[in-house]
């Protein structure tokens, strides 16, 4: 038994020697950064306090014959209640010195080394004491350490206690005996340390210090797990959509970077180019690196499997087999893919995607799903009890014809879900997610936020040119193109079989935004790149600015706190303050009433502020009367530039004129917040003579809605085509164009600009079709016929002196179209 027992003994004195190691493993810099803080500290420590101290109580003790407090009456009755003058300064300036030193020592060895540099405290301590030592850093560790040591070298009332040097034999460091009344060891044989180091107030005084350095560092915990958890239940989820963004441009960097791998290994080969089948590597081994991703990642969650995927590092590119060197085994076997160019199954995979995503997209017609299912090459299937065992309504789209299905949607109507909450978010949210949310926005502050492969991205300056380079490389698949089609960037959506995953197939459309043919200029990539740029900086201001309200909502918790610890301590010290607090209470009463009405306004805005959070700093907000509705036009805003407990400074957006508000003053006020009110919905209002026929009413709403398809990137979709007013007297109908645009209101410029070139166009639409209603005259016409020339549109001066069309006929809208039609992109080199 005791063989086996010192074999057990064995591992766990192995595993403990390399924790032990692993504890002190720190970084070479910071081994020496510490060994240079601990001699500056010894060094003002022995030089400017300890070695003073002991000159002092030296010349005390020997030359001024060791002077003490009391008379000398007093002494001869109680010798243990008095020490020397020269016992107390060696026990201030040299004793304590020392303790304090090694509680500095303490705190540099447990918070530096043991829980900042490695995972020792993390590791056998879990997250909370591994935070609770982080908040404690300073001088609550400090002063509470300082008590312990005290405790454990300068208290009680043994020999070390009163003198650390007793076994000197020295008087100076000796200790009065007063056990023997008839024979006394006094001075100058011994220094008196009186009862100091057992005394109750002593002992009540290190108490204290201990209570007082425990409860500032669970005060600090308590506050930074609320705030954490506030700070992550707020950006939390904002956080989670942009780091998903990030992944997906991640993929499609170190798609690029194996794009020109491939692109310089077929160079150095010497191979041809041939626009059926470009210079490329095997496609085979790049579905295979997937799919080993994808099993390996498996047990996780699909979220997690498209966020791992970013960080995956691009595996190198082997170039393709020459065909000389094929054996005949491998002759019986499919082909390789070329990854340049991909198989037609999955060329029309992306494709149907495309056209699919554009009909049944989740921005604004959530309730439709991609339903239409589909075989390994891509085709529809034709077997009923497959469609018929899955969803029922798979079996409508696969009967129906694309066109129909998009009939059917527009008779049907559109309609949203219902949102369904589950509570409130920090309820569920753990330590371990707090710290997770300040890893991840460290990550924010990156020189590379979208790995190496996408380049420096630290500014927007930086960003642009690698966005920029990026595309170059991605060109290289099918370089005798002039822009780069979306096949390309769906490579990166291919699963372990091959086929497409429709779910990251929209993000990736719902990012990049190609045009209906599939293609995707120069521009149009880095202003995706740049928008999240702008989306990562933005949250990474609101998140740094959002400590504004921190450290003030700390500062007003510190106040309360304080004072009842204050109380606390003299308690323990068994002094009575409560005495004095109920004495001044009567006073302070009479105050009250004099500053009740402005504390309940400053209570209000603190729960405004602290509570509903209606806005961050950077913030585009409109106050106005909650009784009062606003314009359907939008409102005028105001950017939010500071904010504390107290009051609000706001800047017009229109003339930058600055103002303040209180708090308490906007509480009952309606605060529309412009940047937590996405895809923007706006209204154009156009007015048609009454006898204007109703087919050509519908031939200028289809023409507005292919005015309004062509531009994915500007708006989502057309919500709606209504009459609003019909003025039979005046002569006119009133219609409404309802549009949702792709920003939010917190990007006004790009709303109104598309907002204004969709008017535009539909004014020159109404002078095309004859549909432009002019009012009647008014009693004097001030109207010349120059003016009227100058009215019509370039369209109608062709036509002068011709006769009028048929008023059925569907006019010509290709010259129409190319007024707002984008300049064409230059090829990129």
């Amino acid at each position: 038994k005791k063989g086996s027992l010192w074999l057990g003994c064995i591992p766990r004195s192995v595993f403990c020697f390399r924790c032990f190691k692993q504890c002190f493993s720190i970084n070479e810099n910071v081994r020496s950064a510490l060994l240079v803080h601990f001699k500056k500290l010894v060094k003002y420590l022995v030089g400017f306090i300890i070695l003073p101290g002991l000159f002092v109580s030296a010349i005390l003790f020997y030359a001024a014959d060791n002077p003490m407090p009391g008379t000398k009456k007093e002494r001869l009755e109680n010798p243990t209640a008095y020490a020397s003058f020269s016992w107390w300064v060696m026990f201030i300036c040299c004793r304590q010195v020392c303790t304090l030193a090694l509680s500095r020592f303490t705190e540099v060895l447990m918070v530096d080394v043991l829980t900042l540099h490695t995972r020792t405290t993390l590791k056998f301590f879990g997250p909370f004491v591994s935070l609770l030592t982080i908040q404690a850093r300073g001088w609550p560790y400090i002063i509470t350490f300082w008590a312990i040591w005290d405790f454990a070298l300068l208290h009680g009332k043994h020999v070390f206690a009163r003198h650390w040097l007793y076994w000197t034999n020295l008087g100076w460091f000796s200790t009065c005996d007063f056990s023997d009344p008839e024979n006394p060891v006094v001075y100058p044989d011994c220094n008196p340390s009186g009862g100091v180091t057992y005394s109750n107030v002593y002992f009540r005084i290190l108490i204290s210090l201990i209570v007082f350095g425990c409860c500032v560092a669970l005060k600090r915990v308590g506050l930074a797990l609320y705030q954490g958890k506030k700070s992550t239940g707020h950006y939390g989820p904002q956080l989670e959509k942009l780091m998903k963004r990030m992944l997906l441009i991640t993929e499609i960097a170190n798609l690029a970077t194996e794009i020109e791998a491939a692109y310089e290994c077929s160079d150095s080969r010497g191979l041809a180019f041939a626009p059926a089948k470009a210079k490329g590597f095997d496609f085979k081994k790049l579905r295979a690196r997937r799919r080993g991703d994808d099993d390996s990642e498996s047990g996780d969650s699909e979220d997690e499997v498209e966020s791992s995927a970013g960080r995956s590092q691009a595996s190198q590119p082997s170039p393709p087999a020459s065909p000389a060197k094929s054996s005949p085994k491998n002759s019986s076997e499919d082909p390789p893919l070329n990854f340049f160019s991909a198989p037609q199954s999955v060329s029309t995979n992306i494709r149907e995607s495309m056209m699919r995503y554009r009909t049944n997209t989740e921005d604004f017609q959530s309730t439709r799903t991609f339903t239409t299912t589909r075989t390994r090459q891509g085709s529809v299937s034709s077997n009923p009890d497959e469609t018929r065992n899955g969803m029922g309504h798979r079996l409508l789209y696969s009967v129906l014809g694309e066109s129909a299905q998009l009939k059917l949607t527009e008779l049907l109507g559109e309609w949203e879900e219902p949102a369904v909450t589950t509570g409130h978010r920090s309820k569920m949210i753990s330590i371990q997610h707090v710290l997770q949310f300040r890893q991840a926005v460290l990550c924010l502050d990156s020189k590379y936020p979208f790995s190496y492969s996408f380049g420096p991205a630290n500014t927007r300056e930086s960003c642009i040119e690698s966005a920029q380079d990026v595309y170059s490389r991605l060109h290289l698949h099918i370089p005798n193109q002039t822009l780069l089609q979306f096949d390309t960037l769906a490579l990166i959506c291919l699963d372990k079989d091959g086929d497409i995953n429709e779910k990251k197939a929209r993000k990736l459309i719902r990012l990049f935004r190609p045009a209906r043919d599939g293609t995707l200029t120069a521009l149009d990539f880095v202003k995706s790149c740049d928008k999240v740029y702008k989306d990562l900086r933005t949250l990474r201001a609101a998140i740094a600015n959002s400590s504004q309200l921190d450290l003030a909502f700390e500062s007003l918790v510190n106040i309360g706190f304080y004072f009842l610890l204050f109380m606390l301590v003299l308690t323990i010290i068994e002094l009575d303050p409560w005495t004095l607090f109920l004495s001044l209470s009567g006073f302070i009463l009479s105050f009250s009433f004099m500053f009740g009405n402005a504390a309940s306004k400053y209570f209000e805005g603190i729960l405004l502020i602290l509570v509903q959070k209606p806005y961050d700093i950077g913030d585009r907000i409109h106050v106005s009367n909650s009784q009062i509705d606003t314009s359907s036009d939008g409102s005028a805003t105001w950017f939010v530039e500071g904010v504390n407990l107290y009051s609000t400074t706001v800047r017009y957006a229109a003339t930058n004129e600055v103002a303040t508000h209180s708090n308490g003053s906007l509480s009952a006020s309606r605060i529309i917040n412009a940047a937590r009110s996405p895809k923007a919905q706006v209204y154009v209002t156009v007015k048609f003579a009454c006898d204007v026929p109703y087919e050509r009413v519908m031939l200028f709403k289809s023409v507005i809605e292919e005015f309004v398809k062509e531009r994915p990137r500007e708006w989502l979709s057309m919500g709606g085509f209504r009459a609003t007013r019909v003025e039979a007297d005046l002569g006119y109908i009133e219609y409404k164009i309802v549009l949702q645009h792709v920003e939010k209101w917190q990007n006004i410029g790009p709303v109104l600009n598309s907002k204004a070139e969709v008017a535009s166009y539909c004014l020159e639409v109404q002078k095309k079709l004859g549909m432009r209603y002019q009012a009647p005259p008014l009693p004097v016409n001030l109207g010349i016929n120059k003016a009227e020339q100058m009215e019509q549109s370039v369209f109608e001066s062709e036509q002068i002196g011709e006769e009028p069309s048929n008023i059925h006929s569907e006019p010509d809208f290709s010259m129409l179209s190319s007024l707002f039609s984008k300049p064409e992109p230059k090829k990129t080199k």
